[in-house]
């Protein structure tokens, strides 16, 4: 437990991502099987160590701590695990702090009543074995807290596959749906020690093409080329439809299982085949059903269970644009314009609601085409892609003699620019005093006593100078308002320079919008607050 706990600590403070993949390959070299499996599952989500509930764990507290000492801490820390990680005291025991063998040993056994009622117990015996890191990873294991630190799937799998020389990323993905913890046949396979893990007619992830942002000139230049398509660039997550021996798997981009949030999409097709597209989720109205809002598709694949409502009012829609495989034949190997004769061929035999084709555009109307995009529902942008070339998001050999994403080119529409309030700023844990890891916006509105300020959206402080960090540190420390936790509110005053893709409505906000992929550009010095932008005109930019 001390050296994942470890992990886990280091890889909350260190968001660079080649700085993540070497500690945890560090972590997998150095730690032993089962362990390493288990951690493995544990940092992708695929396991969960949930035993007990947060009431259990402020009962077992409460026995050992002043109870008003704990709702101070509570009230100021803000986190159970973590106050409760601080305040467990000191115990003269020489038993070892559980590993993580122990604790998946354990879960099983919590389905009888016995065990139930005596696992307080266990649970005490294990924290009082654990220093204060470890209780804190111990508990947020035991309350199904998730231990990822931000760390995509992608990049764990970029760390297994760096105990090798020879088997790249691209492979760990392909066959990492097909295994299952604590993974011993995947380290057998990636240190030398056994065969690659036999994945066929079962439903695996495919490494996805990738694309890049280009600016008008070379999109022009692209469109006047008979060798690239065109085709627009949706709105909605980008997934992987895979159906092999007639199961079904949904994969985000990040190849996560996303197929219990979207079961509609789960029904088989005559054929197994495997499709590249863009999901969407639509809300049925009196009028037949309009395109939601990215929060309605993010609220449906955190939803842990589906209700016939839910299937009904919020129904899930794929818009396919590529084939990677069609009746167990592998098609990425072929020339894009190839496959995309065969999705042609493939639509026309599917009859499915919630299937659909992404037309190609006429190459000489692409200007008029992104100048009208802000009236092209759920499009937002043009993409070109080379008709010539093969799917290269899995064979390295594939992508031999080409820069990743060249040939594929993406032309978003024209960003939102305005000026936004700084009202919250959060600092990074375990960082120093001038790390910061998020503000809260805010846009201005009128109520009966004047100008007021209303949150609009949260935003990384990635690409700001480091001038203006030191600026905005040196104002948080003098303007300070309130404080709860790592957050703190400051007095207005500081405004900042901020873009985003565009804007959308929100029924669950206060401001009633929500800021997609906004981003930082720089600060405002010289801008009385009450200046930056209005919570009106922002509504006003929502399609």
């Amino acid at each position: 437990m001390k050296a994942f706990s470890t992990l886990i600590d280091r890889l909350t403070v260190t968001p660079a991502p080649q700085h993540q993949i070497a500690l945890i390959s560090d972590y997998l070299r150095q730690t032993p099987d089962p362990e390493r499996g288990y951690a493995l599952a544990l940092l992708t989500g695929e396991m969960s160590l949930r035993m007990t509930r947060p009431a259990v764990i402020r009962a077992l507290v409460e026995e050992r701590t002043d109870a008003a000492l704990l709702d101070m801490s509570l009230d100021y820390v803000g986190d159970l695990a973590e106050t409760v990680s601080l305040l467990w005291p000191a115990s003269k025991t020489n038993r070892a702090a559980p590993i993580l063998s122990e604790l998946v040993e354990a879960l099983p056994q919590q389905a009888s009543r016995r065990s139930k009622a005596d696992f307080p117990a266990t649970l005490a015996g294990w924290l009082d074995a654990c220093e204060p890191s470890e209780r804190f990873t111990l508990l947020r294991l035991m309350t199904g807290g998730s231990v990822r630190a931000g760390v995509p799937t992608s990049r764990v799998k970029a760390a297994a596959a760096a105990l090798s020389a020879t088997v790249g990323t691209a492979a760990v993905e392909e066959v990492w749906h097909a295994l299952t913890p604590p993974y011993g046949d995947l380290f057998d396979w990636i240190e030398g020690l056994g065969l690659r893990p036999d994945t066929k007619g079962k439903p695996v992830f495919h490494p996805f093409m990738l694309g890049t942002e280009v600016g008008p000139e070379t999109a022009l230049n692209r469109a006047a080329d008979s060798d690239w398509l065109v085709e627009y660039l949706w709105s909605g997550a980008r997934v992987q439809w895979v159906q092999a021996g007639g199961v079904v798997r949904v994969f985000s981009r990040d190849g996560d299982d996303l197929s219990a949030a979207f079961p509609e999409l789960t029904r088989p097709l005559p054929v197994d085949a495997v499709f590249d597209g863009q999901l969407t989720v639509h809300l049925r109205t009196e009028a037949g059903t309009e395109l939601g809002t990215g929060e309605d598709l993010e609220r449906r694949m955190r939803r842990k269970t589906m209700t016939p409502a839910v299937l009904r009012d919020r129904p899930a829609r794929l818009k396919v644009f590529d084939i990677l495989a069609a009746d167990r034949e592998d098609l990425r190997n072929l020339p894009l314009r190839d496959r995309r004769e065969r999705l042609a061929e493939m639509a026309g035999i599917v009859e499915e609601q919630w299937l659909s084709l992404s037309p190609l555009l006429n190459p000489a109307s692409v200007r008029e085409l992104h100048q009208g995009l802000a009236g092209s529902i759920g499009a937002k942008g043009l993409i070109f892609k080379r008709g010539d070339r093969p799917y290269g998001g899995a064979d390295p050999a594939r992508q031999e003699g080409m820069k990743p994403g060249d040939d594929w080119l993406k032309w978003p529409r024209a960003a939102l620019r305005f000026s936004a309030v700084l009202l919250y700023v959060q600092r990074v844990a375990g960082g120093s005093r001038a790390d910061f890891s998020e503000f809260t916006l805010g846009a201005v509105t009128e109520d009966l006593d004047g100008p007021a300020l209303v949150p609009i959206g949260k935003v990384s402080p990635a690409g700001l100078a480091t001038e203006d960090l030191a600026h905005i540190n040196a104002f948080a420390k003098e303007h300070t308002r309130e404080r709860f936790g790592p957050v703190r509110s400051l007095e207005a005053g500081i405004v900042l320079d901020v873009c985003c893709e565009r804007v959308e409505r929100s029924a669950r906000r206060k401001s009633g919008l929500r800021l997609i992929t906004p981003r930082l550009l720089g600060l405002h010095q010289d801008v009385p607050w009450q200046q930056a932008v209005t919570l009106q005109s922002l509504l006003n930019l929502i399609a």
